[in-house]
Formats: C-alpha cells, sequence, structure tokens
C-alpha cells in the first residue's frame, strides 16, 4: 500500500491534519488525525527510508527502492510505538486504513 502523490500530514496547534498539495489539490480529502494515525500515515509514505538492506538483498532493492509496509508490519510498528492491545490497534488501524481508501488517499 501507498500513499498517493500531493498528501502531506502537517502538525498545526495540537492537531495532525491530511493536507493536499500541488496542482491537483483536493480540499474534500482534508482529515484531521490522532498522533498515531499521523505516525501511519507517515510510515507507509516514508516507508523505504527506513528500509537498510543488507549485501544480499541491495541488488534487488536498487531495482524498486520503494519499500511497502504490509497490513501486519504497520501492526507492529504502532503496538512497539504505542501502549495498546492487539484487538484495538487492529481495529483502528484498519478503520483509518478503510478511511483513506475511501477518500482516494491510500492505493492499496
Amino acid at each position: 500500500m501507498k500513499i498517493k502523490s500531493g498528501y502531506l500530514v502537517k502538525k498545526i496547534a495540537d492537531s495532525y491534519v491530511i493536507i493536499s498539495v500541488g496542482q491537483e489539490a483536493n480540499y474534500d480529502s482534508i482529515m484531521t488525525l490522532s498522533e498515531s494515525a499521523s505516525d501511519v500515515f507517515n510510515w507507509i509514505l516514508e516507508g523505504s527510508k527506513s528500509f537498510e538492506p543488507d549485501q544480499e538483498t541491495l541488488q534487488e532493492y536498487m531495482k524498486n527502492p520503494f519499500v511497502e509496509y504490509s497490513y501486519e508490519e504497520l501492526l507492529l510498528k504502532l503496538l512497539d510505538t504505542y501502549e495498546l492491545s492487539e484487538e484495538m490497534a487492529r481495529n483502528d488501524l484498519t478503520e483509518f486504513l478503510n478511511d483513506l481508501e475511501s477518500k482516494g488517499i491510500l492505493i492499496r
């Protein structure tokens, strides 16, 4: 899964907001996020920045340097970062990803 081009999260005062930027800005898809939802959005957006391939996978990585996190990987990152039950994390993550997809922000 990945975030469609042209979307960013910005912190405005005490809130996190998804904004659409560029010539094709879509103001109907603006969303206010919790801190954890903001982290999930940024993990999806910046997936390749945290990936460090070992020597065996380096050549394959160079062919396609963007790494997409799976649902399970996002769930594990969420559980490692926040004190949530697995059930709550699954429910929140599923709902958030579905919201992003329904607004045309997330491509699965």
